[in-house]
């Protein structure tokens, strides 16, 4: 009977185990990244800041309840990108150094996922970044890594088209310093 109980104990944590792989087996997939004019176009906002810092929307109770209830769902939670960013992701606050399209604050916040199979894209502090966005039904900034954000020191190309950017445009606009497509400030 001892036996029998280890084996049952044995297959039971190699189920387990097969499981907990299964979870992580989830990928991001990007369709084609626009160029960088379309992308100024597409996106709601488009700008360049210094993350001053990188806060986790999902505290431990959360990311307990969270990774519970990712075992017993039939599909990936990051399904809901919405609500899932509201809820789980990261959020980035950015000193703004320049916009061209959306931001009118000399702060914004961007939310993001929390990377590998919900594309969110890591931020680091201190480093400043080319960063294209979308605004959420919350008000919310949103960026992943299907999107062209990217550290500024690697973003070359992308400066080249969308010329300086304008350090001023932050002074006026909306009070959450988040503007609609409508509004559009080129730089060049």
């Amino acid at each position: 009977m001892d036996m029998r109980l280890r084996d049952l104990a044995r297959a039971l944590a190699l189920l387990v185990a097969l499981l907990a792989i299964g979870q992580g087996a989830e990928a991001c997939e990007c369709s084609t990244t626009p160029d960088a004019a379309s992308a100024l176009s597409r996106d709601d906002a488009v700008f360049r800041g210094r993350v001053s810092s990188v806060r986790d929307r999902l505290g431990p109770a959360r990311r307990t309840w969270y990774w519970v209830k990712g075992w017993f769902s039939n599909r990936p939670l990051h399904d809901d990108s919405e609500g899932y960013l509201a809820c789980c992701g990261l959020e980035a606050t950015l000193d703004v150094t320049g916009s061209w399209k959306g931001v009118s604050k000399q702060q914004v916040q961007v939310v993001t996922g929390r990377g590998a199979g919900d594309c969110g894209f890591v931020f680091e502090r201190g480093v400043e970044y080319l960063v294209y966005a979308r605004k959420l039904s919350s008000g919310d900034l949103a960026t992943d890594i299907c999107t062209r954000t990217k550290p500024l020191a690697r973003a070359a190309e992308d400066l080249t088209i969308l010329g300086d950017g304008k350090a001023d445009d932050r002074q006026t606009g909306s009070p959450n310093g988040v503007h609609g497509q409508s509004r559009r400030t080129t730089g060049l």
